[in-house]
């Protein structure tokens, strides 16, 4: 059924065709309310159900957990390609666990990334109605820029802040990989030899 049609049918309501025009502005009802439903649903989801995402990465250059250095904020992207992303802000607690509430039922493959790590995939994940536990393994320190690989531009803002302490003028917490409060060769060991990217979502 055309958008044509029922902008049509909707006129010849307001003419005075009462029956058809609510029978196709009853239609119109159904239309919105299933595509509501679909927009809210994942791949093979079921519409109206909710899940709870939990999650766990491990940190490089920290101490052992508990310790308040875990704690840190993440951005966590749900996707099923070729379908639009969905993006949700998190924190792990003291021990690099993490939950967001209210994400889709479905089938989706799932990234998490800080602010100076490299992305960290899991593809094909079954979110199921209820709490999913996902261990996302860990996350590698040394994206200074966020661009989510780590290269010469990075070793640039390390070198930058090398020797810096947390309040001092050229610090920078980009470059403090391990959240020490200091920019030394402790975060510049945690660099990769090489270039290295981090993963993608519908690459």
């Amino acid at each position: 059924m055309s958008l044509g049609f029922l902008r049509a049918q909707v006129l010849h309501l307001r003419k005075g065709g009462r029956a058809l025009g609510l029978i196709v502005a009853l239609l119109l009802v159904c239309l919105l309310l299933a595509s509501s439903s679909l927009a809210d649903a994942g791949v093979n989801g079921s519409p109206g159900k909710r899940a709870m995402l939990c999650g766990h990465v491990d940190l490089q250059g920290r101490p052992p957990v508990p310790s308040g250095r875990w704690t840190i904020k993440l951005t966590v992207i749900i996707r099923h390609c070729p379908q639009p992303a969905r993006e949700y802000q998190a924190e792990t607690n003291a021990w690099g666990d993490f939950c967001i509430p209210n994400v889709p039922v479905g089938t989706f493959d799932i990234s998490v990334k800080a602010f100076n790590t490299l992305s960290a995939c899991n593809m094909a994940v079954e979110l199921k109605t209820g709490k999913n536990q996902v261990n996302f393994g860990t996350l590698l320190a040394g994206d200074a820029n966020g661009d989510n690989v780590i290269d010469g531009k990075d070793i640039a803002i390390l070198l930058a802040a090398y020797g810096t302490r947390r309040g001092q003028r050229r610090y920078d917490p980009r470059a403090d990989f391990n959240d020490d409060g200091k920019v030394d060769i402790a975060d510049a060991n945690l660099l990769p030899a090489t270039e290295t990217r981090g993963c993608q979502l519908c690459p």
